[in-house]
């Protein structure tokens, strides 16, 4: 594996999976997709996170999203794969898979539905990064039940190849704390932490208080305006990053109306980034009033998305 020291990527966007009506995956709308977020300058790609619907993904499909991604990007930017789920086993197993693929690194969220305790979750992370590959840990209470609190966040940033946190608490003390207690201090050694905000709406505050950058869903429709985003704060033009902020606000907090990424795949469709809205369930399909919502928000949109 190269030097951990080389410095990630700072804007990465989830993708999201496009259906057809038929329930089938869209492989040429998902081809469309990665070389829009290429025209747009994103900084990376996360594969198979949640925004992927990836535990509804059979895995012939995931692997087959995986090797074509490489084989349209090639390597012109570097490509992270969620391998975490509530089996170990199975992490372990993806982790092997991505790592040999040539995945940049693996995304591995806490083991949900699972509840792991202390020792076990030491124990995973572990194990997890004995694989050789670099490991961003993806810490998602809100999904995952589990909160990674800061004195556990300093044991597993210790363990090698671990390279940082995508972060989505939701509370931006805690990760302020990850930020002040383990990413700054580990700035310039042999094995730095970064801190990417996980919610579009927190990628400032979490990059003003010394984040590293951002893994966003709204880059899907705007991965242009993402990288602008996170590239202000890391030159520290805060004022310029308000803007931007400012002026996609509605859009952080309308790609969460609903369940990630049910809003997000009618928001990239009414824009014809993909041709099919659909999720799949346990998913369902957006309520009338937040279609009504989300169709009106497009409509205002459109130009600068367009523009942008």
């Amino acid at each position: 594996m190269k030097s951990l020291i080389q410095a990630p990527p700072r804007s990465m966007v989830a993708l999201i999976t496009p259906f057809k009506p038929n329930g089938r995956v869209d492989y040429k709308g998902y081809q469309r997709l990665v070389e829009f977020q290429l025209e747009q300058g994103i900084d990376g790609l996360v594969l198979l996170g949640t925004t992927a619907e990836t535990p509804n993904l059979e895995k012939h499909e995931q692997r087959k999203l995986v090797t074509d991604a490489f084989k349209w990007v090639n390597g012109r930017i570097p490509i992270v794969v969620g391998t975490g789920s509530s089996s170990h086993k199975h992490t372990i197993y993806d982790t092997n898979w991505a790592y040999d693929s040539g995945a940049y690194a693996v995304m591995v969220v806490t083991p949900y539905y699972i509840k792991p305790n202390d020792s076990g979750l030491m124990r995973h992370f572990e194990s997890v990064a004995g694989v050789g590959a670099r490991v961003i840990v993806y810490n998602i209470a809100g999904r995952a039940v589990v909160n990674i609190t800061t004195p556990q966040m300093q044991r597993i940033a210790k363990f090698p190849n671990i390279i940082g946190v995508k972060e989505a608490s939701g509370n931006l003390i805690q990760q302020t704390e990850v930020i002040n207690t383990i990413s700054k201090p580990s700035m310039g050694t042999d094995q730095p932490f970064y801190v990417w905000s996980g919610d579009d709406g927190s990628i400032l505050p979490v990059m003003r208080a010394g984040g590293y950058g951002g893994i966003s869903v709204a880059g899907n429709a705007i991965p242009g305006e993402i990288k602008r985003l996170t590239d202000s704060c890391a030159a520290g033009d805060f004022a310029l990053a308000q803007q931007i902020h400012d002026e996609w606000s509605e859009f952080f907090k309308l790609e969460f109306i609903e369940s990630n990424p049910v809003p997000i795949k009618r928001i990239a469709a009414n824009l014809g980034l993909i041709k099919c809205a659909d999720v799949r369930l346990p998913l369902g399909p957006l309520s009338a009033g937040n279609v009504a919502i989300l169709d009106e928000f497009t409509n205002r949109i459109r130009h600068k998305v367009m523009a942008a």
